[in-house]
């Protein structure tokens, strides 16, 4: 579930599948409960991919997507960013944000 800028490319933008990125940094409560949610989810579904990139071990990512708050989601369809969602979220504001794209 956790990608580096450097394989970003290959596993966000080139993915054939949906998928939801959590920026995320250590230091971040609600980050961390974040990540349960994700990892639940992630045993519910196949029709989307879950991903999280460290913002503090990856300033690539984090500038090239803007990312001024944390936890920041983003979902990616065919490469290009669909939809984004910044702070605390529930299990189904996220799966709101992978409806309709």
């Amino acid at each position: 579930m956790e990608i580096t800028d450097k394989i970003f490319d290959q596993e966000v933008l080139k993915s054939k599948e949906p998928v939801i990125v959590m920026f995320w940094g250590s230091w971040c409560p609600v980050c961390k409960r974040a990540e349960a949610m994700l990892k639940e989810l992630s045993e519910e579904t196949t029709q989307f991919k879950i991903k999280k990139i460290n913002i503090d071990r990856n300033p690539v990512s984090t500038v090239k997507y803007n990312i001024l708050g944390s936890p920041t989601f983003i979902v990616f369809k065919e490469g290009k960013e669909i939809k984004r969602a910044i702070g605390s979220q529930s299990k189904n504001q996220i799966l709101t944000l992978l409806e309709n794209d």
